[in-house]
């Protein structure tokens, strides 16, 4: 049991530092056709901006804009939400409540 674990954590560790590598070498996109938007540039590395501004936030929204394979992974998310939205637009779609159990009256008849 203790050799699965080594592997899982050896994957995850390889999972997560290809990501790192990924990210470090690929090009910064400008836009993002999906979202019609321009995507953040990369923030000014200074002293003066990691001490007296929000270099951190800056850098945490451009890294979020330019995640490796971010459009794939959106898109597979939409697909994936698909699966639990319902709109209800059709008329074919019906919602059916059994009242005779008088159970959203908490038990007691309706008069």
């Amino acid at each position: 049991m203790k050799k699965l674990y080594v592997i899982l954590l050896l994957l995850v560790f390889v999972l997560l530092a290809g990501v790192g590598v990924a990210s470090f070498l690929d090009e910064d996109q400008t836009i993002s056709l999906a979202e019609n938007r321009e995507l953040t540039k990369a923030p000014e590395l200074s002293l003066d901006s990691v001490l007296y501004e929000d270099y951190t936030t800056d850098y945490e929204t451009y890294y979020a804009d330019q995640f490796p394979l971010r459009e794939t992974l959106r898109a597979f998310n939409r697909t994936m939400n698909g699966f639990y939205y319902y709109s209800g637009a059709t008329g074919s779609n019906m919602l059916v409540i059994d009242y005779a159990s008088q159970a959203e009256a908490g038990g007691e008849a309706i008069t």
